[in-house]
């Protein structure tokens, strides 16, 4: 009697960084996963906003009823004699889940693929924002401190027989290194509870996306922008460091 072993294909998931994806990308991870070999084609079947429309073609993103809507998610599902990969994409966050059988070549490299579609993509600009803003909150905080926490730190020192005065915590800035030291961690920590990872959709071609991120970088309105945030930068660090 000869011994047959059956084992499940192990899954793979492959978080997204959180990225802009156009209707171009939408396309071409489409294309990605639309392998063909000798035997046959990958079967892949598109669902758009939580399956209110399920499309199995790529001309089908370029249909009039589909061109109109909004997208809030998408799902590829990419499946192959056993093998499958899934690609979900929404505002919240995105990943690549692949199933893929070893003796698959076929799908061999499909989920990589896809996450560097989506690196590519991906919304530096939204991260490096929410980290300047919360750079900005760091002088209320501070300001705060000094008016709050000089007069219960100095007494604080007394009791631990540390000699501290207004004049070492303010002009010496020690209250500031205080307050960036503490406050920094908790700064991190919130930004990892916001929506870094989340996902934008356009259903639109790159050109024709009209985002206000595009017109920053394009016209006199990114000088401006850029000359608030170094300026605000600059403060800090002379403030601070």
């Amino acid at each position: 009697m000869s011994l047959k072993v059956n084992r499940e294909p192990a899954a793979r998931e492959l978080p997204l960084p959180g990225s802009i994806f156009y209707k171009e990308d939408l396309k071409e991870i489409f294309s990605t996963l639309k392998r063909r070999s000798i035997d046959g084609e990958v079967g892949v079947v598109v669902s758009i906003n939580g399956d209110e429309y399920e499309i199995d073609e790529i001309d089908d993103f370029d249909n009039p009823e589909i061109t109109s809507q909004k997208f809030r998610s998408i799902r590829y599902r990419a499946s192959h004699e056993g093998s499958s990969v899934v690609v979900d994409v929404s505002r919240e966050a995105g990943k690549v889940v692949e199933l893929r059988k070893d003796d698959d070549i076929v799908m061999t490299g499909v989920a990589d693929k896809v996450l560097e579609i989506a690196q590519r993509r991906e919304d530096n600009l939204r991260t490096f924002t929410l980290i300047i803003l919360g750079s900005c909150t760091l002088m209320p905080v501070y300001l705060l401190s000094v008016r709050f926490l000089v007069g219960p730190t100095i007494s604080l020192s007394e009791l631990l027989g540390i000699p501290l005065t207004r004049e070492i915590l303010v002009e010496g800035e020690l209250l500031g290194l205080i307050v960036a030291f503490l406050y920094i961690p908790v700064l991190i920590f919130a930004l990892s509870k916001m929506r870094i990872k989340g996902n934008a959709i356009i259903n639109h071609p790159k050109g024709r996306a009209n985002l206000l991120r595009e017109k920053l970088f394009k016209n006199w309105q990114a000088s401006a922008f850029w000359a608030v945030v170094s300026a605000t930068i600059g403060f800090l660090m002379g403030k601070f460091f």
